[in-house]
């Protein structure tokens, strides 16, 4: 059972590689600095209360001041993640919270561990591929909710975001929302799609 739902994540992995290969090769190679941000994004997505009343004050949040926070995003199985800007590094941010201890609806989420059909997988590789379908129906909860998000933080950017890039990130139950959010903009962000600005 473990090995179906590694073997999974793994196909889930290689569905958004391959999405995004066009889109990300303008993208440097791992850059330390660039890891320490996503880092902080990604545990920032922890601070449920404080983005929930608009405040970036956590002690990860302190260590990215300059973002600023343009959507929250509650779904299913108590999923959490923003959406935020930042002008300085020229970046929008997309980051999901993991599973949180004794949060009952994310170890839920995390046990509907059976796989699912993806269309997008047919699609971009012409073969069918599963997915785990908690994960998947956590993300889907939020998913317009991102690609609105991420559409609309890029129009108000500055240039129209010419010169921003696009980063995706989470931790645990959070990592598997990232990928799949990560297939979605490069799906339905023509910004993001067509290379203009690339996703990291």
């Amino acid at each position: 059972m473990v090995a179906a739902v590694a073997m999974t994540l793994v196909a889930t992995a290689a569905i958004v590689a391959t999405a995004a290969t066009s889109a990300a090769a303008a993208a440097d190679a791992y850059n330390e600095t660039y890891a320490h941000e996503s880092l902080y994004y990604a545990a920032a997505a922890y601070c449920v209360d404080a983005l929930d009343k608009g405040n970036w004050t956590c002690p990860a949040c302190r260590q990215r001041p300059a973002l600023r926070v343009v959507t929250v995003l509650h779904g299913d199985g108590d999923t959490f993640g923003y959406v935020g800007v930042n002008n300085v590094t020229r970046r929008v941010v997309v980051a999901f919270a993991g599973t949180r201890a004794y949060n009952i609806p994310n170890w839920i989420a995390n046990l509907k561990f059976w796989k699912a059909p993806f269309a997008p997988c047919r699609l971009a590789m012409g073969t069918e591929c599963y997915i785990h379908r908690g994960f998947y129906s956590a993300f889907a909860s939020v998913g317009e909710n991102v690609t609105k998000a991420v559409l609309g933080a890029l129009e108000d950017a500055p240039g129209g975001g010419s010169g921003y890039s696009v980063s995706v990130s989470g931790h645990s139950l959070g990592g598997a929302l990232a990928m799949f959010a990560a297939l979605d903009i490069i799906s339905n962000v023509s910004m993001v799609s067509s290379g203009k600005v690339p996703l990291r």
